[in-house]
Formats: C-alpha cells, sequence, structure tokens
C-alpha cells in the first residue's frame, strides 16, 4: 500500500492506492474493498509506486510518487489522471518519493523527487529538491535545494502545517549514527529554510496540536 486517505465527514470512508497506482475505496471502515478508476500508469511505464498523498477534504484529488515517470494527479478519483510538469529538467525522468496535500490549501502540494537528468549530469543539489504546486499538483517548481547543510534523502517525511499553506517541515536523521534528527521548515513567506535539531535519531511522524498548531508532535523509531 502506498497511502491511505479518509473522509472527514465520515470514518468508514477510506481511500488507499496499491502499488500499482490503482485506488481501491471502502465505506465500511476497511472491510471491505472495491478498485475505482484505472491505474495512474501504463503496465510498461511504472516501476514503483513510491507514495500516495490524498486530499484530506476531496478524496478524489490524489497525488501518486512513481520511480523514473515522476507522478501522476487525478481529481476524480482515478477516472483520470495527468502527469506533472516541472520536477525534471528535461521533462521526463525522476523519481517522486514523498507527497504532501496541505491541509491549509489543497491546491498546494509539496513533493521531494530526484530528477535523474540533474543526477547524471553531477548538478550541486544531486538533483534532490523539495517542490511546490500551487495547482493542486499538475506543475512543480523547486523550492529546496539539497546543499547549504540541508540534506534531502529518499522519501523523507513531509509535514505541511494545518493552517499555513506556505509552511512545510521535512526530516533529515538516521538510526545508526547517533547524530539526532534536523527538523527543516519550509517557510515561502520568508523565502528559505530554517533548521532545528532533535536529539532522537530518527523522527518518522510528525502532527500538529488541533487546537494550537504551534505545538509539534514528534514520533520517534527508538525508545525515549
Amino acid at each position: 500500500m502506498a497511502g491511505l486517505g479518509t473522509d472527514r465527514l465520515n470514518g468508514d470512508h477510506l481511500r488507499v492506492s496499491d502499488g500499482d497506482g490503482r485506488l481501491y475505496d471502502s465505506v465500511d471502515g476497511g472491510r471491505t474493498w472495491r478498485p475505482i478508476g484505472v491505474p495512474a500508469w501504463e503496465e510498461s511505464d511504472l516501476l514503483t509506486v513510491y507514495t500516495a498523498a490524498f486530499d484530506p477534504y476531496d478524496l478524489d484529488h490524489v497525488v501518486l510518487g512513481g520511480s523514473r515517470t515522476g507522478a501522476r494527479v487525478t481529481f476524480d478519483g482515478g477516472r483520470t489522471w495527468t502527469a506533472p510538469t516541472g520536477l525534471s529538467v528535461d521533462g521526463t525522468r525522476a523519481n517522486v518519493f514523498s507527497a504532501a496535500i496541505s491541509p491549509a490549501a489543497p491546491q498546494v502540494v509539496y513533493a521531494m523527487a530526484l530528477d535523474l537528468a540533474e543526477l547524471n549530469a553531477g548538478a550541486p543539489s544531486g538533483g534532490r529538491h523539495i517542490y511546490r504546486s500551487d495547482d493542486g499538483g499538475r506543475h512543480f517548481t523547486p523550492v529546496v535545494d539539497q546543499g547549504d547543510g540541508i540534506t534531502i534523502p529518499n522519501g523523507p517525511l513531509l509535514a505541511a502545517h494545518p493552517k499555513k499553506p506556505g509552511v512545510l517541515y521535512f526530516v533529515w536523521g538516521t538510526g545508526w549514527a547517533s547524530t539526532g534528527t534536523d527538523i527543516y521548515k519550509y517557510d515561502a513567506q520568508r523565502g528559505g529554510v530554517t533548521i532545528a535539531h532533535n536529539a532522537y535519531d530518527r523522527v518518522n511522524s510528525i502532527t500538529f496540536n488541533p487546537a494550537n498548531p504551534k505545538v509539534m508532535y514528534l514520533g520517534v523509531a527508538e525508545e525515549v
């Protein structure tokens, strides 16, 4: 399973994407499932689906990230899919490892991708970027590059701020080097990234207090 979405108005209504880019729907809390729409990729084009991000207000809006062929976005529950632009300098090859749809403004979508053309060309960033879309995932623009103290691994956790569509948190940390975790905050209004270091080695989930989004809760993959 590449991702799970839940209906905010009906807790029994769920959507998932499988590893082949096909959506499934459940209206009984996951006891039974039915396929909906069509696969996001032709079978000959797809290698791996890494991630699926569901719009928290509209389960028909989904962004999938895949290997080599970039991403796909649907606004009609998988009946039709569109290949986004902007994820690669040559317009073709990118691995999209992570994606997040802003709960504050669902037309804002963030993704982490590896531009394979830049990687092969020896770009200073190694082809690693955080991208932003302002049209629901149809077109992306790189907003954060790897380098200058920022490490962007494959598949980093992306946590969009619940009230500020211009704010995204992402992380870098390992479970074997005892280096802790860097928690990066991208702020579109300020036009930059700030870094806060956490002593725990692997932060693998972030959520926000619904009454006070300034309070963040971190899930860590080690004993505390």
